[in-house]
């Protein structure tokens, strides 16, 4: 059986977006007067998908606040740093040249939004 496709996590394999989605919850939280930590954004939410780090901080903070409009404002805000700070990883723009030039079909997996997707391939 030969390989013929590659897939590429975006979240930490195509774009750096770890530190950006720690901020984008900080900022986001600010809205509603409620401060996070970079290592309370680490601890509580790494690895998460975005409605289950809103219901988090909304427990975590004593928000009351529907957790969708705290997803909401991480989602604007996240789109907003990736178009504006976002960079690819090192090498991902040669790999994924070298895999198309060789004839691989190539695939995207996140468990990102389509927003956030549209954001990292611009």
């Amino acid at each position: 059986m030969s390989i013929q496709a590659v897939i590429f996590d975006m979240d930490g394999v195509i774009i750096d977006s770890e530190a950006l989605w720690r901020q984008a919850q900080i900022d986001a939280l600010a809205q509603w007067g409620a401060t996070a930590s970079v290592e309370e954004c680490e601890t509580l939410t790494k690895g998460k998908r975005l409605d289950d780090i809103a219901r988090t901080w909304c427990r975590y903070c004593q928000l009351e606040l529907a957790p969708q409009r705290l997803e909401a404002a991480i989602l604007q805000r996240i789109t907003g740093l990736i178009a504006a700070e976002g960079e690819p990883m090192r090498g991902v723009h040669e790999a994924l040249r070298y895999f198309r030039h060789t004839g691989y079909n190539i695939a995207l997996a996140t468990s990102s939004s389509r927003q956030v997707i549209a954001a990292v391939l611009n």
